[in-house]
């Protein structure tokens, strides 16, 4: 192995572990900005030639010049931060793209199954570690509380980090069902326990989530086994709700939320269904995005000023119109194409896109991504897909595209 790979390979675990593994980040508490701009510097002083090759570069670096603008002018900005002005956000902003960006262009150019298998193995058991480690504190208190309570505390997971967790659920169940016995148990271990943990998360974004894709599982097979899969969940649904059934499957689920954000949720759900008129946290939440809508629509070319900070997709329409939304989706865009042409087997690809489907999702309810949320779904998401490709039985070596 070249001296350039194990340098990418340490650098890059190093990352993964101070992102997922919350001990790691309890213990040294850098400035939020520090540990991903170094870790950019060495991708980008060990692969130069790669990068500046790659078009995802070049939308990041437009992204970059135009936000830079809308700040210096004196536009208040919507990022994954909160609002800014200062450009000290605006660093913070880039941080927490740029480091995913340079390492995916990286792993994108590199045609060594081995390592995949190694990064990810190594990532995942870093994950049932940090999920084992903090289940003792669960019997208290659910993982929201604990992460907007003290998000530096050694071994909580912080709050975008909860988000971000819903991503691989896809690509686990892949690797129960997919993989060796062996490594099978690992997976099993993880799926269970991912979904404990997202229920203790009492995200109620993140579980709905894990509630719609999960039925979508059997329907890799073929088109047809996916088209029965979304007739029998439409059929259920719609019986759920004009039966009455929706309301008797939240009564049954409240108590399980009992004192947490959920069951707020949940009241107002069964409320709206009920009155035929949404209410509470649920209406709020339409208000804001309504906001966000209405700021883009007042210039659509560069945006408004007014935006309501429950979005991130929308929020970026809001106060910087088509000007800077293009680059910023963009960036999203060419990545997940990039993998596409990387990811070629239907069953592989299939579960790559219900990661990026429930990406999008918390990009377009939550006000908040982060660089949790990109590594997730930059990095993590397709090196276990491809990973898992690579040491298929089934695919042949010709198939895979470099």
């Amino acid at each position: 192995m070249k001296i350039k790979t194990i340098i990418f390979n340490i650098t890059l675990l190093l990352y993964i572990t101070y992102l997922i593994f919350p001990l790691f980040a309890g213990y040294f508490n850098f400035p939020t900005w520090l540990f991903p701009i170094v870790v950019s510097v060495i991708v980008l002083v060990i692969y130069p030639r790669l990068i500046v090759k790659n078009k995802t570069f070049y939308w990041f670096l437009l992204y970059c010049l135009i936000t830079f603008v809308f700040v210096y002018f004196g536009r208040v900005l919507k990022l994954d931060i909160g609002t800014s002005h200062f450009m000290y956000q605006l660093i913070i902003e880039y941080a927490f793209f740029l480091p995913n960006i340079l390492v995916t262009i990286v792993l994108l150019s590199i045609d060594d199954g081995l390592m995949y298998k190694r990064l990810s193995l190594i990532t995942l058991s870093l994950l049932l570690v940090s999920f084992i480690v903090i289940i003792p504190q669960l019997n208290y208190t659910d993982l929201r509380s604990l992460a907007l309570s003290d998000q530096n505390m050694a071994g909580v997971m912080g709050y975008t980090l909860l988000h971000a967790y819903v991503i691989i659920l896809p690509v686990v169940f892949l690797g129960l069902i997919g993989c060796k016995k062996a490594i099978r148990i690992l997976f099993l271990l993880l799926f269970v326990l991912l979904l404990y943990i997202i229920f203790k998360s009492s995200i109620t974004t993140t579980i709905l989530i894990s509630v719609a894709i999960i039925p979508f599982f059997s329907g890799y097979r073929n088109k047809r086994a996916l088209y029965i899969t979304a007739i029998l969940v439409a059929a259920i649904g719609g019986l759920l709700y004009y039966e009455g059934g929706l309301v008797a499957v939240l009564d049954w689920a409240e108590p399980y939320f009992e004192g947490t954000a959920v069951e707020q949720k949940i009241i107002d759900i069964k409320e709206g269904l009920l009155m035929d008129r949404m209410g509470g946290t649920v209406a709020g939440r339409e208000d804001l995005h309504k906001i966000s809508w209405n700021g883009f629509f007042s210039n659509i070319l560069t945006g408004g000023n007014t935006f309501g900070g429950h979005s991130c997709l929308v929020d970026r329409l809001a106060c910087m119109g088509l000007v800077g939304f293009i680059p910023y989706i963009m960036i999203y865009l060419t990545i997940i194409n990039q993998w596409k042409q990387k990811i070629v087997k239907h069953k592989f690809r299939y579960f790559y896109y219900l990661g990026v489907a429930a990406a999008a999702i918390i990009l377009y309810s939550k006000g908040l991504f982060g660089q949790e949320g990109n590594l997730f779904l930059m990095i993590l998401l397709p090196m276990v897909v491809y990973y898992l490709q690579f040491d298929d039985k089934e695919v042949v070596a010709s198939e895979i595209k470099i």
